[in-house]
């Protein structure tokens, strides 16, 4: 299967899957008046590696770093749905530990900007399980610095993954504990790439598979305000993309493509929930 057919069975995945949670979402609030909606804003920090390999498996890059910033979500309940939708952006600078082109080792910064936003349906079980599913979108930018020996150059890198998880919840001690587990695949994925003095290049990225689990811990301060922690542990791995034209002027000048990365997040959040 041509990479363009992977991406249209992609996005056809996507759609199909996106419009399931959206009719069964809406059926389902149709249905009933929603319980309290809960507005929650955190504050997220945790760490970020980068690493990429050649074919042979070999460790090119790595990065490593911290990512700061903000996330705001929103929760629904009605009946036994819960739907939650997530937007946070994070930014923050890793070492570079890498090498150029032609094989010459290069030590660098690589700045990074995150933007991550989720819709997240899931529905109860029992008083314990949750089963649901997620169509998240990531965009990262990523700028490497020049070194004395090689030029630095800004990447944009965007991934929409279906997510498919479970989760359970207990009350512990004055608050409830919920773990959850989550596998996705892309719907899309691509790169684009502006090397010094070449022109503006798109790279199709190779398949994914994404594993997130997750702990969170909340408890009421009032019957309206209630404070809450997590932490994450995300890893994406995207196999090696195709080869792209990249050119000067319009004119192809030489080839380019994106080797196999791992992509590891873990955030961190603290932050305080307002439920109307």
């Amino acid at each position: 299967m041509t990479a363009r057919a992977r991406r249209w069975q992609h996005w056809h995945t996507a759609s199909a899957f996106g419009l399931l949670l959206a009719a069964t979402s809406l059926g389902a609030f149709a249905a009933c008046d929603p319980q309290p909606t809960a507005w929650v804003g955190t504050y997220v920090s945790g760490l970020s590696t980068w690493n990429e390999f050649d074919a042979s498996g070999r460790r090119v890059v790595r990065e490593a770093g911290r990512l700061h910033g903000t996330e705001l979500s929103t929760r629904w309940r009605c009946f036994d749905w819960d739907v939650v939708a997530a937007l946070s952006q994070l930014t923050g600078s890793r070492s570079y530990d890498g090498e150029t082109s032609t094989g010459v080792p290069a030590v660098s910064t690589s700045n990074v900007r995150q933007r991550y936003g989720s819709v997240q349906a899931s529905f109860r079980i029992n008083d314990l399980w949750h089963l649901g599913g997620r169509l998240a979108s990531t965009r990262i930018w990523r700028d490497i610095a020049s070194t004395s020996d090689a030029a630095g150059y800004p990447e944009r890198f965007d991934l929409t993954m279906i997510s498919f998880g479970a989760q359970a919840q207990t009350v512990t001690g004055p608050g409830n504990l919920a773990l959850s587990a989550w596998l996705g695949k892309p719907a899309m994925s691509r790169m684009t790439l502006n090397l010094p003095g070449r022109d503006q290049a798109t790279l199709a990225l190779g398949s994914a598979l994404q594993v997130e689990m997750a702990a969170a811990w909340r408890a009421r301060i009032t019957s309206t305000w209630h404070w809450q922690a997590d932490v994450r542990y995300r890893r994406t791995d995207i196999g090696q993309s195709e080869d792209a034209v990249i050119r000067r002027g319009g004119v192809p000048v030489g080839l380019a493509k994106q080797p196999r990365t791992s992509i590891l997040d873990v955030p961190i959040s603290l932050g305080v929930a307002c439920e109307f």
